[in-house]
């Protein structure tokens, strides 16, 4: 067996991926461990551009931001395979890079805008935020991050923090619109309280206690059951205290327990495919009846984990609140370039961001495409707000390397193109100003990204007529809160409204069954992607090479299958068919 062949095996037998439909949706919890892996098998194909590369490399002194995260940027100019075209790597130059003949982005006046809003959709005021007001918040939330962590450890006895759950909290709050919301507080915190009433930090926690289930294959399944035995006895030992109060539910859970450790007991120490299904049967009745019993013991803990979130992101609320009130001083921002590397650093704080040259450019023509820029004064307000609208996103996808890179992963520059030409798409849902295709889009932060193009939040957007690309972060929350959306806004106008959709194909979703042509009547139509055979453009496209095992990754290869659905109204379905453009989407997608 080739040592290929051997390694894909113990990646897919090994891995903790797929395994229960819990697990399923959380996917993307493990999208770094991919990353990780699709480097590997670069790194087989590419020895000779590797050494290469160690030699190209001599900024090592000034690849990490003050919170300690990697930065990416553009390979190396003797690279065997070319992302861009090298003529239009230039300072300052608002020629589009090209991929396959085809521009990473396109924001051509020639691209007809088709968006009309309803009457009364009011504008986005531009109001500047100090770098350092920014920079402040940043500490903020970098504290109250770790504070939340600390108390997962302190709390639930050692057990540390699920991986991405503050983002998720973060994120829910950013799909609420803000008209729902009475005063809205904060441009990351904008409704904290909503961690008391939210499933999400408490489903991510109890999907961890007292171990997480998996099954695909008989190894596993053994490995994991002998883990919740473990874990099983090792959490009611921790939780000892409360049996006094919980004592039916302490000797349940214990039974639970005996009884699958003689079960196991009496099985041969290695499971073959023929004890599989006997495996899940113990593991089923685990999940089922013994967990639930962990998750009654540690809910008061869980609570006073939610309330001290809660408590403390209104204390950075009010600290905030009273920072804006005040007149404080911003350092200046001093811009940097070498090697096809732009440094943006806020002053003497020593927080800097490494960009590639082509994205620093074409944030450049964004910002002078949507303000008024005097050729003498504009630089610096641009630097300024470059500076604020990279922060801003950092902090909000946390401090650790690769952490939240593709919960804004983004179509391939070939769909969109196509979705131009076809169906005559102008404008993006979900995108930042980092990763847009177009020069509109909405986006999560329209306090920062309104400089670059944005129209608000997606939640708050209000058209009655256009063609979309629709393609929300993956998160449960956020993906129900889309359909919802769509659904919503296609019920309002009889004027030609298009979405198409690109979500996950997870197992049993609200979304999936909102926009499924079953239930939906402005599902037109719909096709999968297959999985490991499509790829995205990584969220992390913009920043700059740390080190030679992490090259830049421009495409991001999906481990999931992808669903795309149409959504249209009457009008739309006449105006943009798709039963021209479904084939030929999925054949793009794949070939990519």
């Amino acid at each position: 067996m080739s040592k290929r062949k051997e390694r894909d095996d113990d990646y897919y037998h090994n891995k903790r991926r797929y395994e229960d439909v819990d697990d399923y949706h959380r996917r993307d919890r493990h999208y770094d461990d991919h990353n990780r892996y699709n480097d590997d098998h670069r790194r087989d194909r590419n020895r000779e551009y590797n050494d290469n590369y160690r030699n190209h490399q001599r900024r090592s002194d000034n690849r990490r931001n003050y919170d300690g995260r990697a930065n990416y940027g553009t390979r190396a100019p003797n690279a065997p395979q070319k992302f861009f075209d090298e003529d239009t790597i230039k300072k300052d130059s608002e020629i589009p890079p090209h991929r396959n003949g085809i521009q990473i982005w396109n924001f051509s006046d020639d691209v007809p805008y088709n968006i009309v809003v309803s009457e009364g959709s009011n504008d986005i005021k531009k109001t500047p935020i100090p770098p350092e007001i920014e920079y402040r918040r940043a500490q903020e939330i970098v504290a109250l991050r770790s504070e939340y962590e600390q108390d997962c450890v302190t709390i639930l006895h050692g057990m540390g923090a699920p991986k991405e759950s503050f983002n998720r909290w973060l994120f829910e709050q950013l799909a609420i619109p803000k008209a729902s919301i009475s005063t809205p507080l904060d441009p990351l915190l904008c409704n904290p309280e909503i961690v008391s009433n939210s499933d999400v930090i408490k489903t991510e926690i109890l999907a961890e206690i007292p171990s997480r289930i998996r099954y695909r294959y008989p190894k596993q399944a053994r490995t994991s059951l002998t883990s919740y035995l473990r874990e099983g006895r090792s959490w009611l030992a921790k939780l000892k205290s409360n049996e006094a109060a919980h004592k039916d539910d302490f000797e349940k859970a214990s039974k639970y327990l005996l009884d699958a450790q003689q079960w196991l007991n009496k099985q041969p120490s290695y499971a073959d495919e023929s004890q599989l299904e006997s495996y899940k049967e113990q593991l089923n009745i685990l999940k089922n009846e013994c967990s639930p019993l962990f998750h009654i013991l540690v809910q008061d803990n869980i609570n006073q984990i939610c309330e001290r979130l809660a408590k403390k992101a209104r204390e950075v609320i009010d600290k905030m609140a009273k920072l804006n009130e005040q007149e404080v001083k911003s350092s200046k921002i001093i811009v940097t370039s070498a090697d096809q590397i732009v440094t943006v650093t806020y002053g003497d704080k020593l927080d800097h961001f490494n960009m590639n040259v082509s994205h620093y450019n074409k944030l450049r023509c964004l910002y002078r495409k949507h303000n008024e820029c005097p050729e003498d004064s504009w630089e610096s307000s641009f630097h300024d707000r470059l500076y604020v609208l990279l922060r801003r996103y950092q902090t909000f996808f946390g401090p650790s390397d690769l952490e939240g890179g593709n919960f804004h992963a983004a179509l391939p520059e070939s769909g969109f193109d196509l979705l131009r030409r076809k169906m005559e798409v102008s404008q993006e849902c979900f995108a930042s100003p980092f990763n847009c295709y177009f020069s509109r889009f909405c986006s999560a932060f329209p306090d920062t990204d309104v400089f670059f193009g944005s129209r608000g939040s997606f939640f708050d957007f209000d058209p009655i007529e256009g063609s979309f690309e629709c393609g929300p972060p993956y998160t449960i929350e956020v993906m129900d809160r889309t359909a919802e959306h769509c659904i919503a806004l296609l019920k309002k106008t009889e004027k030609p409204l298009s979405f198409i959709v690109f979500v996950p194909e997870w197992t049993d979703t609200k979304y999936g069954k909102l926009m499924h042509p079953d239930n939906c009547e402005y599902c037109v139509d719909h096709f999968l992607a297959d999985k490991e055979n499509h790829k995205y453009v990584t969220g992390l496209q913009h920043l700059a090479v740390n080190t030679v095992e992490k090259t830049n990754q421009r495409y991001w290869t999906l481990p999931f299958p992808t669903h795309v659905y149409f959504l249209q109204n009457k009008a739309a379905k006449e105006k943009w068919p798709a039963v021209d453009v479904v084939a030929k989407l999925k054949e793009v997608m794949e070939k990519h």
